[in-house]
């Protein structure tokens, strides 16, 4: 593992102009029985990588994601049942200019995730429960270049770990999918 991160302390050496990208989009876990509702999010955040325009570099980022459900959850009468996903990465990111305008890239790496479920019972309370859980993912996109310096783009990631988390009764898995829009700036 600590041969991992060295190699992304170094690879992220090389490029010298870091890329922002602010994100939005929808997450999407695959099983929506243990998510009971609350599988599709909304989803945004934001990422710094250091790829540059066509080289090789570390990313890392920070994304929120927020789905609820109304009238039932785990069989029970609800006004409201939230579940939020707070979620920490770090990767590697490869990235290829094609004709000064459009820019491809792969990237792959760990992610942290946060799940926190808080449900407004009719009548009991607002009882609350969280786990964390740590999936890999890889992902892709394309961005066009408006200017030398501002991009817009499409990125989808995919967690593909079918590790669990422990929400109230239900066991839901990390595995998901996520369809981001991009604006991204380089510096």
């Amino acid at each position: 593992m600590k041969y991992l991160f060295t190699a992304l302390f170094l690879a992220s050496c090389q490029a010298t102009t870091p890329q922002l990208d602010l994100t939005y989009g929808t997450r999407v876990f695959d099983n929506s029985q243990a998510w009971e509702e609350t599988n599709t999010q909304e989803m945004m955040g934001f990422q710094v990588n250091y790829a540059g325009k066509s080289d090789i570099g570390l990313e890392i980022g920070v994304n929120n994601s927020e789905g609820d459900t109304h009238d039932r959850y785990l069989n029970r009468n609800v006004n409201v049942a939230t579940t939020t996903v707070n979620e920490l990465y770090i990767g590697l990111r490869k990235s290829h200019t094609l004709n000064n305008a459009f820019q491809v890239f792969i990237s792959g790496g760990m992610s942290g995730l946060l799940i926190e479920t808080e449900v407004d019972l009719a009548y009991s309370g607002s009882p609350k429960d969280q786990d964390i859980g740590y999936a890999p993912y890889v992902g892709a996109g394309v961005n066009w270049f408006v200017t030398d310096d501002l991009s817009v783009g499409f990125m989808y990631r995919h967690h593909f770990l079918n590790e669990s988390v422990d929400i109230f009764a239900t066991n839901p898995d990390l595995d998901s999918d996520a369809y981001l829009m991009t604006l991204g700036w380089i510096f």
